[in-house]
């Protein structure tokens, strides 16, 4: 299933059964991509290796100004979730990643666009 926000003038589609999004602007496309943590460990945990993909949409004011926010939460059988929000304004987005975890984990690396292909470990 598919999730998809935006305006006019940008666009993003937020991908519930393999934890991907693309975004689409005046300038590009970004296409299938994901984001991925790297833990202290060496562990590279990716929003591609989750298995439950849940997206909540709101209206927001922003330090910049009024935007549509987008949260995608990806989780799995492990105790930590991977947290994007995505905020779109009128003529921008950005983007942000957050790593949460029950037990105590440390990670030394957060990408919030990555290419969702294969990648070595």
């Amino acid at each position: 299933m598919a999730y998809n926000i935006g305006n006019e003038k940008i666009r993003i589609l937020l991908n519930q059964e393999d934890g991907t999004f693309c975004a689409e602007l005046a300038g590009g496309r970004l296409l299938h991509m994901c984001t991925e943590v790297r833990l202290k460990d060496g562990r590279l945990v990716r929003s591609t290796d989750l298995w439950r993909h849940e997206v909540s949409e709101s209206e927001g004011e922003e330090l910049p100004g009024a935007c549509r926010k987008a949260v995608f939460i990806h989780t799995g059988d492990q105790d930590w979730k991977l947290v994007q929000e995505f905020c779109i304004y009128e003529d921008y987005f950005t983007a942000s990643t957050a790593f949460c975890s029950g037990s105590e984990a440390e990670t030394n690396y957060i990408a919030p666009f990555c290419p969702a292909g294969k990648r070595e470990r």
